[in-house]
C-alpha cells in the first residue's frame, strides 16, 4: 500500500511549539512549590517527595518498551491507511498494559510491609514516614490508573496530533497548580498535597483518551481483536525499547532514590532541587523528540538521506552551543541564587550547580540521539550503547557518591558519557545516515 508523506516540518513545528503550553506550566509549578514545600513542611518533606515521585517514575518502564513501540508501529499503520491493524495492535497493547499495572498494583500492596521503607527514603522521623508511605499508597493508585492510559498518549505522538495531547496535558498541569497550591494554604500534609498533585495528570490523560476515541474510534480496545500476531509484533522490537528504558532508569531514574539511600533525604532535596531547573533544558529538546522521531521515520522510510543528513548536522551544533549555554547559565543560576531562593534552608555549592548545568546538556544528546537511531531501526545498537553507560554510571554512583560526595561523582559521570556514548553514538549514527 502506497505510503503518504505529509508536511513533516509543519507537523514538526508544531508538536513541539505547543509543547511549551504542558512543560511550561510544569516548569512553573517546579520553581514555586520547592520554596512552598520547604516552608511549609521541611527540607526532609521536600526529599520524601522527589524522592517517592521518583519510584513511580521508575514503575513507567515496567512496560517492557511496548508503549514506545507503539509509536513505530501506529505511525507506519496510519501512513498506510490500515484501521484494521491499528484496532489489533491498540487492543492488545491495552490487554498487556492494563494486566502488568493490575499485577505491579497486588505486588506492591501484598508487598510493602516487608520493605525497610525508611532506609530506602532516608528517613528518620516516623511521622514523616507515615505520611510518606500514605503517600506511596495514593502514588500507586495513580499509576495504576494513569498507565494503561500513556498508550492513548503515545498514538497521539503517532499519528501526529501532538499538539492536542499538549492542551490537554497543560489543562491537568493547571488544575494540579491550583490543587497543590490550595492544600498548601489548608496545612494539608505531605499525603495530601501528593493526592492534589496527581489528580490534575490524570484528569488531562482520561480527557486525552475521550476524545482520541470519539474522533477516531479505531482505536477503542476491543478483547475481539486481541490476536498472538499483534502481540509478536508489539513485543517483536520492545526488548530493546525495554533495554532503552532500563538504561534511562539507571542512568538518572534512580539518582533521587540512590542519594536518600545513600545520604540522606536532605541531601537528595539539594540535588533534586537544582535539578529540576535545570532540566527544564533537556525538557525543551525533549518537547520535539517525539515529532522529530516520527518525521525522521517518514523521511526513512522514504529513504530522504538529505532530510536525515540536514536535521543531524543541525542537531549535532546545537547540542554542542547548549553544553556552552548551560554551563554560562550556571553562573548566573549559581549556587548563591539557589541558596537564596530556598530561604537560606540549604546551602548550595557553586561547583554542584555547574555540574548539574553539565549534565543537563548530556541529557540533550541522549533525546538527540534516541530520535534518530529508533526511526531509522537501529535501536538494538542504541539500547547496548546505553546500557553499556547506564550500568556504568550506576556502579560509580554506589561507589563514588559515598566516598567523593554528590558533585565529583556526577563530574565523572558526564564524562564517562562523552567517552562510553556520545562519540560511538555521533560516529555509528554519521556512518549509518551516509548509507541510507
Amino acid at each position: 500500500m502506497k505510503i503518504n508523506i505529509g508536511d513533516r516540518a509543519g507537523n514538526l513545528l508544531k508538536g513541539s511549539i505547543t509543547s511549551v503550553i504542558p512543560r511550561g506550566i510544569g516548569f512553573l509549578y517546579t520553581i514555586l512549590i520547592i520554596p512552598l514545600i520547604i516552608s511549609s513542611l521541611g527540607k526532609d518533606a521536600l526529599g520524601v517527595w522527589l524522592t517517592i515521585v521518583s519510584i513511580v517514575d521508575v514503575l513507567n518502564f515496567a512496560d517492557f518498551g511496548i508503549t514506545n513501540n507503539i509509536i513505530n508501529l501506529i505511525s507506519k499503520t496510519n501512513l498506510e491507511k490500515d484501521s484494521l491493524k491499528e484496532k489489533n495492535i491498540t487492543s492488545t497493547c491495552v490487554f498487556v498494559i492494563s494486566v502488568i499495572a493490575i499485577t505491579i498494583f497486588f505486588i506492591y500492596f501484598f508487598g510493602k510491609g516487608m520493605v525497610n521503607w525508611a532506609n530506602i527514603l532516608g528517613i528518620h522521623n516516623n511521622d514523616l514516614l507515615r505520611q510518606a508511605l500514605k503517600s506511596l499508597d495514593i502514588l500507586i493508585l495513580y499509576f495504576l490508573i494513569n498507565f494503561p492510559l500513556v498508550i492513548y498518549q503515545k498514538i497521539r505522538y503517532a499519528i501526529q496530533e501532538r499538539h492536542y495531547l499538549n492542551y490537554y496535558e497543560g489543562f491537568g498541569k493547571m488544575i494540579s497548580i491550583i490543587l497543590v497550591f490550595g492544600g498548601i494554604q489548608m496545612y494539608l500534609p505531605l499525603s495530601g498535597l501528593i493526592m492534589m498533585y496527581v489528580l490534575g495528570p490524570v484528569i488531562g490523560q482520561i480527557v486525552n483518551t475521550i476524545t482520541l476515541l470519539y474522533n477516531k474510534p479505531q482505536f477503542i480496545p476491543d478483547i475481539k481483536f486481541i490476536n498472538r500476531g499483534s502481540l509478536k509484533e508489539i513485543f517483536g522490537a520492545s526488548i530493546y525499547f525495554f533495554l532503552i528504558n532500563v538504561s534511562y532508569l539507571f542512568y538518572t531514574s534512580l539518582d533521587n532514590i540512590l542519594i536518600s539511600n545513600i545520604l540522606n533525604a536532605g541531601e537528595a532535596a539539594s540535588f533534586a532541587s537544582v535539578q529540576k531547573v535545570y532540566l527544564i533544558f533537556p525538557m525543551l529538546f525533549a518537547l520535539a523528540t517525539p515529532s522529530l522521531w516520527v518525521a525522521n521515520r517518514e523521511a526513512f522510510l522514504q529513504k530522504d538521506h538529505i532530510w536525515l543528513n540536514k536535521v543531524f548536522n543541525k542537531g549535532i551544533l546545537i547540542n554542542v552551543c547548549s553544553l556552552f549555554f548551560l554551563v554560562l547559565l550556571s553562573l548566573l543560576l549559581n549556587g548563591g541564587f539557589f541558596t537564596w531562593f530556598t530561604d537560606g534552608k540549604i546551602i548550595y555549592d557553586q561547583w554542584m550547580v555547574t555540574v548539574i548545568s553539565i549534565n543537563a546538556a548530556t541529557m540533550i544528546s541522549y533525546n538527540f540521539f534516541s530520535a534518530f537511531f529508533i526511526a531509522i531501526d537501529e535501536m538494538q545498537n542504541f539500547a547496548l550503547m546505553f546500557l553499556a553507560f547506564s550500568i556504568l554510571s550506576f556502579l560509580l554512583k554506589i561507589y563514588a557518591l559515598p566516598r567523593i560526595g554528590i558533585t565529583d561523582t556526577y563530574m565523572i559521570n558526564s564524562i564517562l558519557f562523552i567517552v562510553i556514548f556520545f562519540m560511538p553514538c555521533f560516529i555509528l549514527l554519521k556512518r549509518k545516515i551516509v548509507k541510507i
